[in-house]
């Protein structure tokens, strides 16, 4: 009796709490407690500490419950999921649904983050931006000339980029211009980050095209 008064009654697992991992339950003690189906230890004790909610046998399959839950939730939030490389033919109906509806919603709010960039781009050209007339463009080329004499290292990308704008400079055609492998390494990985940023910069300076850039990753 001592014990008992110490002591009090296993709280078991509710069974609702881990319908989802699709563990049969059949072999399992189940009881009925305030209107839900309570998982019993085969080796329960019933009793308990009272500072404790769950004897040490049904705390062990608790412990086991919760890993096969989280293994489930990971299954199926993974099979769902944009990036995953699950076939949609391994779906059913439900899943496919869940899938096409994440993805849509992604691309939805990539297109409102592209079009707010595009309009804060263009504010801040319409009120930062500098037309340049044939005298400017006279002397940034004069200013590259002189730059690219000054770069002392002769493997340096630094002076690699310059050589290659100068002699972007004196071809009237792009496609005669022979560039350097290192070049094309360096807006390969720019157009990777971003191809609207490389192609703004294409209108700064002389970089390759996309279509050449694709010969090259293709």
């Amino acid at each position: 009796m001592s014990k008992i008064k110490k002591g009090s009654v296993c709280k078991g697992n509710k069974l609702q709490e881990f319908d989802m991992t699709n563990t049969d339950f059949t072999k399992t003690p189940v009881t009925f407690r305030m209107g839900n189906e309570i998982i019993h230890n085969p080796s329960c004790h019933i009793l308990c500490r009272k500072s404790q909610s769950f004897c040490p046998s049904c705390m062990q399959q608790r412990r086991t419950l919760m890993v096969q839950k989280c293994r489930a939730q990971c299954h199926n939030t993974n099979r769902t999921d944009p990036t995953t490389t699950v076939s949609y033919k391994y779906l059913t109906k439900e899943e496919m649904k869940h899938r096409m509806e994440t993805l849509h919603k992604q691309l939805t709010k990539v297109k409102k983050q592209r079009d707010r960039l595009e309009n804060k781009i263009k504010t801040l050209i319409a009120k930062q931006s500098l037309s340049l007339n044939q005298n400017d463009h006279n002397d940034l080329k004069e200013i590259v000339l002189n730059e690219c004499d000054q770069v002392t290292h002769q493997t340096s990308l630094h002076r690699i980029f310059w050589e290659q704008q100068v002699q972007a400079l004196k071809k009237s055609d792009s496609r005669a211009i022979r560039w350097h492998p290192l070049m094309i390494k360096l807006c390969i990985l720019i157009r990777h980050q971003s191809q609207a940023a490389y192609e703004t910069m294409r209108q700064c300076i002389r970089l390759p095209s996309q279509r050449l850039l694709r010969d090259y990753t293709h």
